[in-house]
């Protein structure tokens, strides 16, 4: 099973103070990811994807392929 993974650009670290919430996977976590086999896709969004860019969840919703278990 391929298991697609969408995480946002806005880097958890270093810390400061900014409006959107981070993303909470680093390079790390994305290269552990991906060495399981997740698709990852990286779309212009802190943590909250859905309310930071939703036209770039619809489409990627709508283009990954759904399979079942």
């Amino acid at each position: 099973m391929q298991v697609l993974v969408v995480t946002g650009d806005v880097p958890m670290l270093s810390q400061r103070k900014m409006p959107p919430v981070p993303c909470c996977l680093d390079e790390d976590n994305r290269v552990r990811l991906r060495k399981v086999g997740c698709q990852l896709e990286r779309v212009k969004a802190g943590h909250a994807i859905i309310n930071d860019n939703p036209a770039a969840v619809a489409r990627i919703s709508a283009g990954h392929k759904k399979t079942s278990p």
